[in-house]
């Protein structure tokens, strides 16, 4: 889905682009996504704030915020049925040792605008759930991403797109004018820019240590 969003917007830039996946398009991390659209980032925005600084924690949190809302522009646009509905989202702790850990989170989310409000242990008895509180966030969303994705391909596809699926990028190099991307079967590719937009398979690519991998697993229970 991050190489589709991309080329969207690449193509609304009048670039030229071509979309290089090395299995069917769709098939890496998008067809495992949750679908959940959540504004919350991989650290809490109260420790992120530590971390980087208001300014740059703030906007970040908005940033992805306002996604959610651009993702349905481009929904309507494209006019893919992918199930786009807003939801509300629930962030909770079933251990009592995390509550203060929770408020400082609820409290840094609702001083810098986020519309949260906070659950208490009564709050989660009434939805039939067992947790001690939680922070409820209005700005979410979920939809059918597997979906979306190849419906903004193909769209990306109308717009002048060009697409080789099955297809793996062996070996990347620049040149004074260029860059070159060669491929396994024998294939090269001639562009002003690459963009990697591969996840955690980054790695392979990066010289840098940027992450060390673990494997999760994901069950979804369909009644």
């Amino acid at each position: 889905m991050t190489g589709a969003l991309i080329a969207f917007k690449l193509l609304e830039a009048g670039k030229k682009v071509v979309i290089v996946d090395k299995r069917d398009v769709c098939n890496g991390s998008t067809a495992a996504s949750t679908s959940m659209l959540q504004y919350e980032i991989d650290v809490p925005l109260h420790q992120l704030i530590e971390q980087v600084g208001l300014t740059i924690a703030v906007s970040s949190y908005q940033n992805c915020e306002e996604a959610i809302k651009e993702l349905k522009s481009i929904i309507d646009k494209i006019k893919s049925d992918c199930g786009f509905k807003l939801q509300k989202s629930i962030y909770f702790t079933s251990t009592k040792k995390d509550i203060s850990f929770l408020k400082k989170e609820f409290e840094a989310r609702k001083k810098y605008g986020f519309k949260v409000k906070w659950l208490s242990k009564v709050d989660f008895e009434k939805l039939g759930l067992k947790a001690y509180a939680g922070i409820e966030s209005a700005s979410g969303a979920r939809m059918d991403v597997y979906k979306f994705a190849n419906d903004l391909l193909e769209f990306n596809c109308s717009q002048g797109a060009t697409i080789y699926d099955r297809t793996e990028i062996d070996l990347i190099k620049e040149t004074d004018n260029e860059i070159i991307a060669k491929t396994k079967n024998g294939f090269t590719i001639e562009a002003d820019t690459v963009i990697h937009c591969t996840g955690y398979e980054s790695i392979e690519t990066v010289n840098e240590n940027i992450v060390n991998l673990k494997r999760d697993y994901l069950i979804k229970c369909v009644s």
